[in-house]
Order: structure tokens, then C-alpha cells, then sequence
């Protein structure tokens, strides 16, 4: 199972791209091109969902609206978030 989340790039004027997360209001980051904003935004969502997941908080399920880029955390994040998520829905499903 592959979990990506969307993420948002906006060109500034100035020059590069401002990278936000529309499930992770407090993740942002940015690139002077747009693959290096789209690796910052890799690094940025995988601190993230670290940072969640060792303090227990919330990690929404990603909604995919059509046509919407995606991006997806590092290998060792990932294989974190599908066990966190994994024992978040069995607890859920015993109550």
C-alpha cells in the first residue's frame, strides 16, 4: 500500500516555489526549481508525519481530489505510518 498525501506548489514571483501540505497546515517549505521543491516537500511531509506520530497526534487520511499532485514520505516513514495506522484502525475497530 502506497500513501501519498497532496501537496501544493506556488511559483513566487521573486523566483522558486512555495511548497504546503493541505492536510498539514503547519508543514511548509520551499525550492529555488521544482524538483528541488518537490524534494524538500518529500523531506518536509516525512519530518511531519515523524513529528505526529511521536507525539501521538492526529494523521488525517489523505483525500486525493482528481488531478491533485501528490507527494510521498521517505521509505523508513512510510513503513512507520502504515504500522501506526495499522494499530490506530485495529484499536478502533474493538470498540
Amino acid at each position: 500500500m502506497k500513501i501519498t498525501y497532496p501537496v501544493l506548489f506556488e511559483a513566487q514571483p521573486e523566483g522558486g516555489f512555495t511548497v504546503t501540505f493541505p492536510d498539514f497546515p503547519e508543514a511548509i517549505t520551499e525550492g529555488d526549481t521544482i524538483e528541488q521543491a518537490r524534494f524538500n516537500a518529500a523531506e518536509c511531509l516525512s519530518l511531519v508525519l515523524d513529528v505526529r506520530m511521536e507525539q501521538r497526534d492526529s494523521i488525517p487520511i489523505p483525500l486525493l481530489p482528481e488531478g491533485t499532485e501528490t507527494v510521498e514520505p521517505d521509505a523508513a516513514t512510510h513503513a512507520a505510518l502504515l504500522v501506526h495506522l495499522n494499530r490506530e484502525y485495529e484499536h478502533k475497530s474493538f470498540y
